[in-house]
């Protein structure tokens, strides 16, 4: 870990932040697949996934989306947001993810 990853951490911690919900579930992943509990880790890291993703989409859509399109968008399932918003999937949410997913 890097001297700006504590740094955030002790941000994160003396603000009694907690963390996204898909880290957590991504930390119960690290913490079941060692045990052998193939189940519930691979139902963690789906969830973890899916969750990302949703946000990064609607965390990504402009100002101007109404609040109606944001509630349709959150219903909506998460492989056709994945195909609408590309992009914002291979940018810096990828790149967000795939560094939790190295560690």
């Amino acid at each position: 870990m890097t001297r700006e990853v504590w740094t955030e951490v002790e941000r994160a911690l003396q603000n009694d932040e907690r963390p996204p919900i898909w880290l957590e579930l991504f930390f119960d992943v690290e913490e079941h697949l060692p045990l052998g509990d193939l189940r519930r880790a691979t139902v963690d890291v789906a969830s973890a996934c899916e969750i990302f993703m949703n946000e990064k989409v609607l965390n990504a859509l402009p100002q101007r989306v109404t609040k109606s399109v944001r509630k349709h968008l959150q219903v909506k399932n998460i492989d056709t947001l994945c195909n609408m918003f590309e992009e914002v999937l291979t940018s810096s949410g990828a790149t967000q993810f795939a560094y939790c997913a190295r560690r």
